[in-house]
């Protein structure tokens, strides 16, 4: 009975904690600090999707550069292969 006595108090102090913990004060102090960090967090992932954005479009140019150099490639050699036909 003493311990059971004792377990309930124990509960009903850790209950008193949490409520003068979250109280109105100390939610708009959590909110606060919570939008704060969100708006952090939005800022990365805008910055991140900005860099993504540029490495995107530096890795196309770089593609049609490749593939424009091979169709040039193979334009040369289709050009020579028809002069060296055309000779024969």
């Amino acid at each position: 009975m003493n311990r059971e006595q004792q377990y309930r108090n124990i509960i009903e102090e850790l209950q008193d904690e949490l409520r003068r913990k979250f109280t109105l004060d100390g939610f708009e102090k959590n909110d606060g600090i919570i939008r704060d960090l969100h708006g952090k967090i939005i800022e990365n992932i805008n910055n991140i999707q900005l860099k993504t954005s540029k490495v995107l479009i530096d890795q196309e140019k770089d593609i049609i550069r490749f593939f424009n150099s091979k169709i040039n490639d193979i334009k040369k050699q289709f050009e020579e292969e028809k002069i060296k036909k055309g000779k024969r």
